[in-house]
This record gives structure tokens, C-alpha cells and sequence, in this order.
């Protein structure tokens, strides 16, 4: 859906993606729609929660975002990007984590019109798998 944030500073260039991308204090899906209008400005993605993070200290959570062929000012195409960390208790989460996966469309060569996937995987096994459309 429609995802709004605030609070954001931008990371440095961790995974190989030509921006740096947003860590912001306060992200929420605002409105629910599986169809996004793409421009310059778009937010949209997944909201979760796991509860139960007790069965063992450490999970890793792992967000993928698959879309179509986003060709980048220096030449480079990509269609993909994840994104791995941990969550649970060793990170201060007291049994349970909620999370949103958006992707801010902040070029223009970034509003690539198709379909969207967004993935949540819970050690390596899919807790949320989306499409949306863009157009």
C-alpha cells in the first residue's frame, strides 16, 4: 500500500544500490492498494508483525524487492535488492518485530511501471510475498 514516513536519514551505499537509502524513526502503510500510481515522490509497500521471536535469541530477517529493469544514469541495469539483518532479543526486540518494507521513488529512471514483489523472509523462510501494480 501507500507508505508514509519521517524521521529518515540517508545511509550510505550498503548493497550496491546508486542511492543511499532511507533509515526512518516513524514508517507506516497509510492506505491500502495492491496498485500504485509510479512518479517521482511514490512510497509504497508491505507492513508486518511477527510475534513469538522467543524460541531462540537471534532471527534474521531478510527484505527483497523484485521489479522491473531500472536502467541507472552510469549504464548499470538491476531488477532486484535485499537486504539482511537481525531482529529478537539480541537486538534489544522483545519478542515480537514490526517492520515496513517501501521503496521511495526518489529519480525518475527509478518509477519502472509492471509488477512489484515484496518478500519477508523469517530465517530464510517467507512470512510475506506481495505484488503490486505499478502504473
Amino acid at each position: 500500500g501507500h507508505v508514509t514516513l519521517s524521521g529518515c536519514v540517508r545511509l550510505k551505499d550498503e548493497d550496491g544500490y546508486i542511492i543511499g537509502r532511507l533509515e526512518c524513526q516513524n514508517i507506516a502503510v497509510t492506505k491500502e492498494s495492491d496498485t500504485i500510481n509510479i512518479e517521482v515522490g511514490s512510497n509504497f509497500g508491505v507492513g508486518y508483525e511477527i510475534s513469538n521471536l522467543t524460541e531462540k535469541s537471534c532471527y534474521v530477517i531478510t527484505h527483497k524487492v523484485k521489479f522491473p529493469e531500472m536502467l541507472f544514469p552510469n549504464g548499470e541495469r538491476q531488477s532486484n535488492s535485499t537486504q539482511s539483518f537481525n531482529v529478537g532479543f539480541c537486538e534489544g526486540d522483545k519478542g515480537s518485530y514490526s517492520d515496513v518494507l517501501s521503496w521511495v521513488i526518489e529519480k525518475e529512471w527509478e518509477a519502472v511501471k509492471g509488477v512489484w514483489n515484496f518478500e519477508v523472509l523469517l530465517d530464510g523462510d517467507t512470512i510475506l510475498n506481495q505484488n503490486m501494480l505499478a502504473m
